[in-house]
């Protein structure tokens, strides 16, 4: 997935939560703002666990996107600081392994956002 693709993800979503408005000043600012990203991997040998991780994901962030081919899902869940900072997710089943990636803006804090999603999705999962 393009770098620039994640970008414009994240500066849209952040807009939506943004005191400063959704403008073109704002998401320049956003723009500049740095991507950090995290990735996870563990096994993952269940019974209909793609249409479970689909399940899972949609309980608290929105699917983007479901490849059924590569047994892929892209979403958007709120993380960080009271899950107000937007953090892109992509997971993917392959070979009794499942690959968790995430990307988040960060500012002049670190928040630790990218992770934090990949942290609450595995947990969320855990609790089924």
């Amino acid at each position: 997935m393009e770098n620039k693709y994640i970008d414009d993800l994240l500066v849209e979503a952040i807009g939506r939560y943004s005191l400063f408005g959704n403008d073109k000043s704002t998401k320049y600012v956003f723009k500049k703002l740095p991507t950090m990203g995290y990735t996870h991997s563990m096994p993952f040998d269940c019974d209909n666990g793609f249409a479970i991780c689909i399940s899972v994901l949609d309980s608290y962030g929105e699917i983007l996107d479901i490849n059924v081919e590569n047994q892929a899902i892209l979403g958007m869940v709120g993380s960080g600081c009271a899950n107000m900072n937007p953090a892109i997710i992509v997971i993917q089943i392959e070979n009794k392994m499942m690959y968790i990636a995430s990307a988040a803006k960060e500012g002049l804090i670190k928040q630790k956002t990218a992770e934090k999603a990949v942290k609450k999705f595995i947990a969320t999962l855990n609790g089924i």
